[in-house]
């Protein structure tokens, strides 16, 4: 049995007591003077014996002989009553074989033969409580915590009685006077800290009687005793990750990282803190760290992947999710992030490879032709786009798993419709992204506008466009369509402000790309036709010479400068 020395230090030198023992005892009896430095008091001498016969049952202990060996525990007790360790292991034996008389008789003579120690009612209060004895428990328990208010096993243990009656007063009063105490071993506070995580958990109705910050405080006091134990830096990180404060969490386990490098899944909690709390640059170094020690997982590389795109380095982002498929090619979603990412790099030729290696493995995956779309759209083969949505469409619907296409696939839908001229079921898509999505701005001011535009439902497209301007009041394109659908609808000063407005926010927009730029033409072309039906002749020239430069190869906006410009002398 693996039990703690009841003897600790001394026992190494049982067997040199021994020795020396026949002789001390000789001595004595033959009546060898006081005086004498080998002399023995009868304590000494008693405790020397103790120490023989605990040796000798260590020894039967070692040749598997129990019950010799309890003989010589229990003769190393009778000698030396007042050692409360040796007497909770008797007990403990004791309980082990139901023979509770023998264990409380042990306990009881430790108790009188060692009236200040805690040991033996802490025992005792275990012993009732397992014989579900509560009361009889927490009677010895009590009386195990007025002896040694700081002994950490008592308190753990009355804690976890008062939970079983259940007596949560008890408990809250108890953890309190615990956290009261100036205790100066870190092991104290750990288990301190340990027991309140514990009690919330198991006792949820506590959390507005305890202090739920008590844990993190336990384990700080633990810190300042011993600032370099791993276990309590890694209680530290845990605690500040469970109340969201992911800077403590990260300090702790940055310095945990320091001293215990091969600590399982640290650097993957340090990582997702970093991820949680923007520090991305911090998260891939440790994620290179971890490719290193662990190169197969392809997991690895997809989390870099994101990080570089989130850092707008593509090409570095391309190479992880590219080394991902490698490593694990039954991957769907990272074939769409991997094709994505080399369209955005203009890579026509891998997207093509990319997007075959997908369709090989994932045949009917309706994402394939869904991502054609947006190849299609690009070139302005809309007619391809239509296949492609309409591809979609059908494999979604005989996925055997349900897909739920969304409002903004609808949206789309409807947008490449509109390219070809098929206004009905242009609009028969944007009304499907509505049904999904009331709130879904774009299509309600594009449906608005391509009616507007074509001097059709004028009275329900105001009532879409003025929708998506309540929701976005400072959209630029949104407030050219409210304006040019009022003008369609000859209400032509009241769309003059919102014009004005939509070129002004245009203008603003210092982010817009460049190709959006063409569309502001449309915009000054739309004022500049309600400056010519208010008579501004002059201020609609303007506005057109200033469209002109935006869209040079607008030939409508070309004529209709040429045609109002007056005719020089």
């Amino acid at each position: 049995m693996n039990w703690k020395s009841p003897y600790r230090h001394v026992i190494t030198a049982a067997l040199g007591v021994c020795l020396c023992l026949g002789c001390s005892t000789t001595a004595r009896r033959s009546g060898t003077p006081a005086s004498d430095p080998l002399a023995l008091t009868p304590a000494e001498d008693d405790r020397a014996r103790a120490l023989a016969h605990y040796a000798t049952a260590i020894a039967h202990a070692a040749n598997n002989d129990l019950p010799s060996a309890m003989i010589e525990y229990r003769a190393a007790f009778e000698l030396d009553p007042a050692n409360s360790t040796l007497a909770m292991w008797l007990a403990e034996v004791y309980r082990s074989r139901q023979d509770l008389t023998n264990a409380f008789a042990v306990l009881d003579t430790a108790i009188k033969n060692a009236p200040s120690a805690a040991e033996p009612w802490l025992a005792k209060g275990l012993i009732h409580r397992g014989n579900d004895d509560l009361p009889a428990a927490i009677t010895s328990l009590r009386q195990a915590q007025k002896l040694e208010p700081m002994h950490i096993g008592v308190i753990r243990a009355l804690t976890e009685t008062y939970l079983a009656i259940p007596d949560t007063n008890s408990v809250v009063i108890l953890l309190d006077q615990a956290f009261r105490q100036k205790s100066t071993e870190a092991s104290y506070w750990i288990v301190l800290g340990d027991l309140h995580t514990t009690v919330l958990r198991q006792s949820p109705s506590l959390a507005g009687r305890l202090d739920r910050t008590r844990a993190r405080q336990c384990y700080d006091h633990a810190k300042k005793l011993s600032p370099h134990d791993p276990e309590i830096l890694a209680r530290l990180g845990d605690s500040a990750m469970d109340a969201n404060d992911f800077k403590a969490a990260a300090e702790a386990y940055g310095k945990l990282l320091e001293i215990r490098p091969n600590v399982p899944n640290l650097r993957e909690r340090l990582a997702a803190i970093y991820l949680r709390t923007g520090q991305g640059d911090k998260a891939i170094e440790l994620y290179k760290e971890l490719i290193k020690r662990e190169p197969l997982r392809f997991e690895f590389y997809n989390v870099l992947g994101e990080l570089e795109e989130d850092a707008k380095r593509l090409e570095a982002a391309l190479g992880y999710y590219e080394q991902s498929l490698k490593l694990n090619p039954d991957q769907s979603e990272l074939y769409l992030a991997t094709a994505e990412l080399q369209r955005r790099l203009k890579q026509p030729t891998a997207v093509t490879e990319t997007l075959a290696t997908w369709k090989k493995k994932f045949p009917t995956d309706w994402r394939i032709p869904y991502f054609t779309t947006f190849l299609a759209t690009e070139k302005k083969d809309y007619a391809q786009a239509l296949a492609g949505f309409a591809d979609a469409a059908t494999l979604a619907r005989e996925a055997p798993q349900e897909v739920n296409l969304g409002a903004q696939f609808y949206f789309g839908y409807g947008a490449a419709y509109e390219r070809t001229g098929d206004l009905d079921n242009a609009a028969a898509m944007f009304r499907k992204a509505l049904e999904l999505n009331p709130q879904f701005a774009g299509a309600h001011n594009y449906l608005g506008y391509m009616w507007a535009d074509k001097g059709l439902h004028l009275t329900e497209a105001l009532t879409h466009i003025q929708k998506a301007v309540e929701l976005d009041p400072d959209n630029g394109a949104y407030l050219d369509s409210l304006g040019w659908v009022k003008f369609k609808l000859g209400r032509v000063e009241e769309a003059l402000p919102h014009l004005q407005r939509a070129i002004e926010l245009l203008e603003n927009d210092k982010d817009r790309p460049p190709e959006d730029r063409l569309e502001d033409a449309v915009v000054y072309d739309h004022l500049a036709e309600v400056q010519l039906r208010l008579g501004r002749i002059a201020d609609a020239i303007q506005t057109w010479k200033r469209a002109l430069a935006l869209d040079p190869g607008n030939k409508e906006i070309a004529a209709k400068l040429q045609q109002h410009s007056p005719v020089p002398p």
